[in-house]
């Protein structure tokens, strides 16, 4: 639900908890809700979709040089509201399209919420769909540089992966 708002806040008013996943963000909850007048419990919780009771270990060894691996595969989750700039949009395919060549032996992927004129939250005026049809048809990119899919997150996020994004919402 973040960025918390107060319209956000109002549609939330019939919940019986709101759980933030931090306390930076159960007090920013909290101050929209006192902003808009609607009495809203809030706690703050660990992600439910974890499983791990500790901090998670990275499941990778580091190279000689004490660098990180490089990822087998880049997993973009795209969010409809940010950024909302046609040429931020591009920045970050043209920034994806350029591990991919850099590293031939991973994979780039934009995974989007949706299929074309499957119903969405929010309506995306750049949808990263078409931008990346724009940019290969004008050569911008190379065909099948980036790859677009669609499903459940944990069917992408596999040994390997890293996960890019520029919204809270997907990490």
């Amino acid at each position: 639900g973040l960025p918390a708002r107060q319209k956000g806040v109002r549609y939330r008013r019939d919940c019986d908890l709101f759980l933030a996943h931090s306390h930076n963000e159960r007090d920013a909850y909290r101050a929209a809700a006192t902003r808009a007048g609607v009495p809203l419990e809030i706690t703050v919780a660990r992600l439910p979709l974890l499983t791990s009771t500790d901090v998670p270990e990275p499941a990778f060894d580091m190279q000689a040089d004490g660098t990180a691996p490089v990822p087998t595969r880049i997993v973009f989750a795209p969010q409809a509201k940010v950024p909302t700039e046609r040429q931020e949009r591009i920045a970050i395919l043209r920034a994806l399209a350029a591990f991919a060549r850099r590293h031939p032996d991973s994979e780039a992927i934009v995974k989007v919420r949706s299929l074309p004129g499957e119903q969405e939250t929010h309506h995306e005026e750049h949808s990263y769909l078409s931008l990346i049809q724009e940019l290969t048809s004008s050569g911008a990119l190379a065909a099948g540089e980036l790859s677009i899919a669609v499903g459940p997150m944990d069917e992408f996020l596999t040994a390997g992966s890293a996960l890019v994004t520029v919204s809270s919402t997907a990490a």
